[in-house]
């Protein structure tokens, strides 16, 4: 199975939250992970916003983000290319989205992901309308 990640559902395969077992059980049986390269920095962003709240250590912060780091090389990183820039436009101007949330959308069509995985509901009923199988964790 070709699983792309939304950064939203990346991140719960490191912060303990709930879907957080989902996340872990579909990392391990897909084929390949597919993120949009925009991903990573969502990710990076999601886990200082933990530090600013108290949730998180800046030690617990560096553990994490270096198996982050080790993690992403073996995950597929779509680019931002003209063509799923051109596949977010579309997205935009036929659903309510969050530009951040078209060019993810976009990333796992171009990528011909087989499922789309987020925890942001909004996103994948446009993800789905879009003609992705979606996995909500």
């Amino acid at each position: 199975m070709r699983a792309y990640f939304d950064a939203s559902a990346f991140a719960k395969g490191y912060l303990r939250e709930p879907g957080t077992d989902r996340v872990r059980e579909l990392l391990v049986s897909a084929d390949s992970v597919g993120m949009c390269v925009l991903g990573l920095t969502e990710l990076i962003s999601a886990l200082c916003r933990q530090i600013r709240e108290g949730r998180l250590s800046k030690r617990e912060y560096r553990g994490i983000r270096a198996m982050v780091l080790a993690d992403i090389s073996d995950t597929d990183m779509v680019q931002l290319t003209g063509a799923v820039v051109d596949r977010s436009i579309n997205l935009l101007e036929r659903s309510a989205l969050h530009a951040s949330d078209a060019l993810h959308i976009a990333s796992a069509m171009e990528w011909e992901a087989d499922c789309f995985i987020s925890s942001d509901r909004q996103q994948l009923e446009a993800a789905q309308q879009a003609g992705l199988e979606c996995i909500v964790v």
